[in-house]
């Protein structure tokens, strides 16, 4: 009577009752109304590890959009892999429920926006200037794109045009993001660069530059700059960065984006400081007597990552990336390999949300 006291009128959607022996106190939320309850066997307990990697995919998923039922096999596929036994005491009531039903109605994302559908690589910060930025980078789905993560850091710090390119979906405002995070983390031991602006490429030119210019002007570093005119803004932004050690990252930009193709010349051109990491889908014509265009094809995911992607981002799979006999079929047959995306990795989430 207490439970349906608070629930009221408005049952809540969802009660997670995270606590060793609680599927009565389930019960008591079913019995009050609430339609979907999460809870543990009334006779069992559970393993600290399990419930932490239980409830980490449980929510995970739901908040990519996955059904509650989904959700909760994907939680139980978690804490399988510490201990199989484990998996089989948390209960999803009521047992005759239709589970088929959405908390969080997240919007699809795409890979290569950097805010992949778990969330791969959060959104980096429009800057990192002036202030300590919490970052938490989920490397544990970022996976198979180590060597080429340092491979572009290298060309980042060897030289001061590095150009990312690749098909859309391969990831490369992923790794964008990941080698910002990366550098902003280890700031302090990277003499070369003091501050990073991450500008995302889906609007318009004029867009990402008030952007820019915004986030200078809150930083002091230029007065009011002149809007309206491209040629005059351009101009106050490359003298507001001039002498700055600044990565400035162009995230998928158009390739024919004539003005901030311009900018990133003007830039390479009044300050021998900036860098610049630019990621389009085709090579971009920057040509500068000032810096050097180093490119970066990145391609395809290898077969072990590959699976291992597959594997965290399907609810229903339970797969060892490093069984010798699953690797050898999934190597020699093309069209199995293309069935979890291809090394693609948009196509590669795509795949596992739709397994069955």
């Amino acid at each position: 009577k207490d439970i349906k006291d608070c629930v009221h009128q408005e049952p809540f959607t969802l009660v997670f009752v995270s606590a060793c022996h609680s599927e009565y106190m389930g019960n008591a939320f079913v019995d009050a109304g609430v339609k979907h309850v999460v809870c543990c066997r009334y006779d069992e307990k559970i393993e600290d590890e399990a419930a932490i990697k239980f409830t980490h995919q449980f929510y995970v998923a739901l908040a990519e959009g996955y059904t509650i039922q989904n959700a909760f096999e994907k939680g139980k596929n978690a804490a399988r892999k510490y201990c199989v036994k484990e998996a089989s005491n948390f209960l999803l009531l009521p047992f005759d429920g239709n589970h088929g039903v959405q908390v969080f109605h997240a919007e699809e994302l795409e890979w290569d926006e950097g805010t992949s559908p778990a969330a791969l690589i959060p959104p980096v910060p429009e800057h990192f200037v002036g202030r300590e930025v919490d970052i938490t980078v989920y490397y544990s789905w970022f996976v198979g794109r180590e060597v080429d993560m340092y491979r572009v850091l290298k060309q980042i710090l060897d030289h001061r045009l590095v150009n990312l390119v690749g098909d859309h979906g391969i990831g490369c405002s992923s790794l964008a993001s990941a080698v910002s995070h990366y550098i902003n983390e280890r700031r302090s031991t990277m003499l070369s660069i003091e501050s990073i602006y991450f500008l995302r490429g889906h609007n318009q030119y004029s867009d990402i530059l008030e952007k820019l210019r915004g986030q200078l002007e809150n930083e002091g570093r230029t007065q009011c700059l002149p809007g309206g005119d491209d040629s005059l803004l351009v101009d106050g932004l490359v003298s507001a960065l001039s002498g700055v050690k600044a990565l400035v990252v162009l995230d998928d930009i158009r390739v024919e984006d004539n003005v901030l193709i311009e900018f990133s010349a003007r830039l390479l051109e009044i300050s021998n400081s900036i860098r610049l990491l630019i990621s389009t889908s085709k090579e971009v014509n920057i040509t500068s007597p000032y810096a050097e265009r180093q490119v970066y094809k990145l391609g395809p995911l290898n077969v072990v990552p590959a699976i291992t992607l597959f594997d965290k981002a399907c609810p229903h799979a339970d797969i060892n990336a490093k069984d010798a006999t699953l690797l050898e079929k999934i190597s020699s047959s093309e069209s199995l390999f293309k069935k979890i995306g291809g090394g693609v990795p948009a196509d590669t989430l795509k795949a596992a949300k739709q397994f069955k």
